[in-house]
């Protein structure tokens, strides 16, 4: 698990930078910068899995391997400097002694590559907070429609939503797994974070297509007119037979 990398390489970290004799100059200025540097990214990764709930962890699964990777990645780098030989017993050199050791392997050597490490959890963590404020959006079953205030969807063609995959599914599966019934699927959520977008991204999902033969899109703000409505209702069918249909009611509503 990422977890447990991510506490394997605290521990190294902490080792190393917290080490309470004075007299054991592990690191360079610069390289305690990177150590550093490099513990902080992964206190931010340990404490989001340790406070958050299973919700936010099954977000961000998608980029475990990778958060995982890089902390096993850290690691070798790190204890490759170090030799700690199983053949030496700790008892037989002191503690100065061990430090030196250290230093001869010079860790700098491999601070290119650790700061390597670091720009990749960067760019995760990066993720991992877009994902965290996305995941505000919640579906709720039988309650009202589309939130007022909606922006329209100006163009038709799928957006890429980082994140959204499990919702995506999980509302894909509630659309076509359902029965025959009228049954409304509320989108909510603090403004700017994407639901017209997702709601876009599901209604022109190919599966969606696929299981329905009528759909429909419009948006409606909270000063709307029903007949604008109505006719982007229509018109997003894109069926010429609607279209005759409604001709044929309004001569018959004309003639009374």
């Amino acid at each position: 698990m990422a977890y447990a990398s991510l506490l394997s390489l605290t521990q190294t970290l902490e080792q190393i930078l917290h080490d309470p004799d004075d007299q054991c100059q592990v690191l360079h200025q610069h390289e305690e910068q990177i150590g550093r540097s490099l513990l902080e990214k992964v206190r931010f990764f340990l404490s989001f899995l340790e406070d958050h709930s299973q919700k936010y962890i099954e977000t961000i699964r998608c980029l475990e391997g990778r958060i995982r990777v890089a902390a096993y990645e850290a690691e070798d780098i790190i204890e490759s400097q170090i030799d700690i030989s199983d053949q030496i017993s700790s008892d037989s050199r002191n503690h100065y002694e061990r430090c030196v050791e250290f230093k001869r392997y010079n860790l700098a050597k491999k601070c290119e590559n650790l700061q390597k490490v670091i720009q990749e959890l960067d760019s995760i963590s990066e993720q991992v907070v877009n994902m965290k404020d996305r995941n505000d959006v919640e579906i709720l079953p039988h309650r009202n429609p589309f939130p007022a205030g909606s922006s329209k969807f100006g163009s038709s063609n799928k957006s890429d939503m980082v994140g959204f995959d499990d919702e995506l599914l999980q509302i894909k599966e509630r659309l076509t797994g359902s029965p025959s019934k009228l049954e409304i699927l509320s989108i909510v959520g603090m403004g700017g974070i994407g639901k017209t977008t997702f709601a876009r991204n599901v209604y022109d999902d190919p599966l969606i297509k696929y299981r329905f033969d009528t759909r429909a899109w419009t948006t409606i703000s909270q000063e709307y007119n029903v007949q604008k409505m109505l006719t982007e209702l229509l018109e997003s069918t894109n069926n010429q037979s609607n279209i005759e249909n409604l001709a044929e009611k309004t001569t018959q509503m004309s003639k009374g």
